[in-house]
């Protein structure tokens, strides 16, 4: 769970949320603690991996761990604008090259357009630009 939470750059405090502290993430990376069923679908979401990949860290999951941006586009396209900044954010700080960071940005664009933030927009459309 530590190298999911780590690889989409959230520190175990961002992770937490009600019923799931920062200091029970903790022990649950450390292997002191089981958590439910629950929670790990909970956990597999904000982490946008699957509830499989979590519970194994098997990097040959056929699962795997999905793109933080293809699951940002599905929020988008629901109109899940709150979700799809969220991914997307999680996503430019996960990039591993160019080419996620430019379609992180772009979406970040997307996101404030629909949002009505025009000149937010036109900025990051800019970054996504000028990534190389």
């Amino acid at each position: 769970m530590r190298a999911a939470r780590e690889g989409v750059g959230l520190s175990q405090r961002a992770l937490a949320f009600s019923g799931c502290s920062a200091a029970y993430i903790s022990r649950l990376e450390a292997g002191e603690r089981i958590p439910s069923l629950q929670l790990v679908r909970e956990l597999a979401r904000r982490l946008g991996i699957s509830e499989s990949y979590l519970l194994s860290g098997d990097a040959d999951d056929p699962l795997g761990p999905p793109s933080p941006l293809v699951d940002a586009e599905i929020a988008l396209r629901l109109d899940d604008v709150g979700e799809a900044r969220r991914l997307y954010e999680v996503a430019l700080a996960a990039a591993a090259n160019d080419a996620e960071r430019r379609e992180a940005l772009t979406g970040l664009g997307n996101v404030a357009l629909r949002d009505g933030e025009t000149s937010a927009a036109i900025e990051q459309e800019q970054l996504s630009n000028v990534v190389d």
